[in-house]
């Protein structure tokens, strides 16, 4: 789990899996962009003063001190504990830490919210889905704070939020669920401009598989899910300092979430540059390393090449970055933009070794901007070993060119029927 004591550093590709208490906590001021997040719980494991995915407050005291608790969150997964055993109940005979209780006298409590702020914090959160709690969202006023008036006036923002599985939507009030249904909570998720949504089931959300305590976890979204196509980066709190992705959430499908900062999948066509000393190949695989002078490298050892050629990330670097369009930043400082190639005639592709491939004779590969072609880079993600990402552009093409050829058939069998018809009409 994760806790900030203010501050203003920006952070992304973060987990917090079967945590005790509050997943993602922010409190004194902290006003940093943070960005691809999963919370998962255990529904065994949850703290005396009951636990949530966010928690956030101003300051303990709920006063009106400055600089206000103000982080913007997007592309977050809560998964609570709802749905992930069957025999799921929110007391203390069920959520008894099971092998996990170190029977040291630590205190377990409750499950509570997907999203509480309160105490005069100006959290916003976008483009992020929450399932399985009792309770969705509190915005609450207490100690005499003013949070309410915050979301109200636009302050802080809840938007382009998805909710499943919740036993209540809302509450007004910390430890009231079941009482307080949270009248004010409600009505704000619920603003339309806003553009948030709720679900009955888990299952509505067409997710791979969300269950922690079942092999094959996986939250991604599958075809036809909800939480696909529907991101939005037009509000000016997440217009600047966000990878601007289509989807909500942490991750799309078709990827697997590392959380290794030199882990890279690309979304859309295109291929990383790799030199081995046989020369220049391409590859989808973007599970990539540092040699002893820093250099990026494939797992076997080759350079992985920017546009300016091989990557060198500087000594002492605690922070890598790379963004939505394959550019390196360390400790803030731009290195360069990872080379992003596509292949005219994926066809004339072959493979070479592993995760290599070459270009066949008199074939080129042309360099692709994803700023403008819509590739993207996704820092923190695989491929997903069962996608054959190139076999199936390729079937693709070969789909297509199948019904090319078939057309042109057709458009040649009716222009010999024409002229048989012609031909025979004047004989006659």
């Amino acid at each position: 789990s994760f806790e900030w004591f203010g501050g203003t550093v920006d952070c992304d590709h973060l987990v917090a899996f079967h945590g005790w208490d509050d997943d993602f906590d922010t409190d004194n001021g902290f006003s940093g962009k943070v960005q691809f997040c999963l919370a998962v719980r255990n529904p065994k494991l949850a703290d005396q003063s009951v636990s949530n995915g966010f928690e956030s407050d101003n300051n303990a005291d709920g006063s009106t001190e400055m600089p206000y608790t103000s982080c913007v969150f997007s592309n977050v997964t809560f998964i609570g504990p709802i749905g992930q055993d069957p025999a799921f109940t929110n007391t203390a005979d069920y959520i008894n830490g099971g092998e996990f209780n170190p029977n040291n006298g630590s205190k377990l409590g409750q499950f509570q919210s997907a999203m509480q702020v309160r105490r005069n914090s100006h959290l916003s959160c976008f483009n992020s889905v929450a399932m399985g709690y009792p309770v969705g969202l509190i915005v609450e006023n207490d100690k005499g704070s003013n949070t309410q008036e915050a979301a109200t006036n636009g302050d802080l923002k809840i938007s382009k939020i998805v909710f499943a599985a919740m036993t209540q939507l809302a509450s007004d009030a910390n430890k009231k669920f079941g009482e307080d249904l949270g009248a004010f909570s409600e009505a704000y998720f619920r603003t339309e401009s806003l553009g948030n949504s709720v679900y009955d089931e888990i299952a509505d959300l067409k997710l791979q598989q969300p269950n922690s305590l079942q092999g094959g976890f996986n939250p991604c979204p599958t075809t036809g899910s909800p939480l696909l196509d529907a991101a939005s980066f037009s509000d000016a709190m997440v217009s600047t300092g966000f990878d601007k992705v289509s989807y909500i959430g942490v991750s799309q499908g078709g990827m697997n979430f590392t959380g290794n900062n030199l882990d890279f999948a690309i979304s859309g066509e295109g291929f990383f540059r790799i030199q081995t000393p046989n020369g220049t190949f391409l590859s989808r695989d973007g599970g990539f390393c540092q040699n002893a002078d820093g250099m990026l490298m494939t797992k076997q050892g080759w350079a992985v090449l920017g546009e300016g050629g091989p990557i060198t990330i500087p000594e002492g670097t605690r922070n890598i970055h790379v963004n939505s369009e394959g550019m390196i930043y360390a400790d803030g400082a731009e290195l360069g933009r990872l080379e992003i190639v596509s292949v005219e005639d994926l066809t004339a592709l072959e493979k070479v070794g592993g995760s290599l491939y070459r270009l066949r004779e008199g074939s080129t590969a042309g360099e692709i901007d994803p700023r403008v072609t819509g590739t993207m880079v996704n820092q923190g993600y695989l491929e997903a070993a069962n996608v054959d990402v190139v076999t199936e552009m390729v079937s693709m093409i070969e789909v297509q060119r199948t019904f090319e050829a078939y057309q042109k058939m057709m458009q040649s069998s009716d222009a010999v029927d024409r002229e048989l018809n012609t031909k025979v009409g004047k004989a006659r």
